[in-house]
């Protein structure tokens, strides 16, 4: 997969500054009120493992993986290059083949930066 369709959706890879034009981390910065879901409180960042978050359509599981996203680069100094989001659904990807190329794709390319944990 061409790195340029990774780089739509990790644009924070470029620039720190994308995180405060994120249309889903803005919502929540202008929200009347503070919005935390229950999953921000379980989920612990400081273990390696993977976590699988699912659910019905607009319950906010991109804003809290993206609120996730913000607090590693900028709370615990994470290399914004160590960090890969992609959303499958939205990139038209048709098969697990698909979805396999663009892990790899972002595996070899992140390999070549020294980052301790991806």
């Amino acid at each position: 997969m061409e790195l340029v369709r990774l780089r739509e959706q990790n644009r924070w890879w470029d620039s720190l500054d994308a995180l405060n034009t994120d249309l889903h981390l803005r919502a929540v910065a202008d929200a009347p009120f503070p919005m935390i879901h229950p999953a921000e409180k379980t989920i612990n960042l400081t273990q390696d493992r993977l976590y699988i978050l699912r659910g019905p359509r607009q319950v906010g599981k991109t804003t809290i993986l993206k609120k996730f996203i913000r607090k590693l680069i900028t709370s615990e100094e994470a290399d914004p290059r160590s960090i890969f989001y992609f959303a499958f659904d939205i990139a038209g990807l048709r098969d697990a083949a698909e979805v396999k190329d663009a892990v790899i794709s972002y595996i070899e390319w992140a390999r070549s930066f020294p980052i301790k944990n991806r």
